[in-house]
């Protein structure tokens, strides 16, 4: 079964890209609405637990 990511709380701040292979998470930060750049990011990991994981975030420099 794949994990499962959510941002759907308060303070929430990704979108999911793929998160279909626990060991290939890929995640996009949301936009900052108060500066020029991203800089918050706040999720839920669950399902993973006895898996080896790796997040990536696609849109972070």
């Amino acid at each position: 079964m794949p994990p499962r990511v959510s941002s759907h709380f308060d303070g929430g701040a990704i979108d999911v890209v793929d998160a279909s292979r626990c060991d290939d998470l890929r995640i996009a930060l949301r936009a900052d609405s108060h500066a020029d750049f991203r800089q918050w990011f706040y999720f839920r990991l669950q399902g993973a637990a006895r898996h080896v994981t790796r997040i990536r975030f696609v849109n972070a420099a």
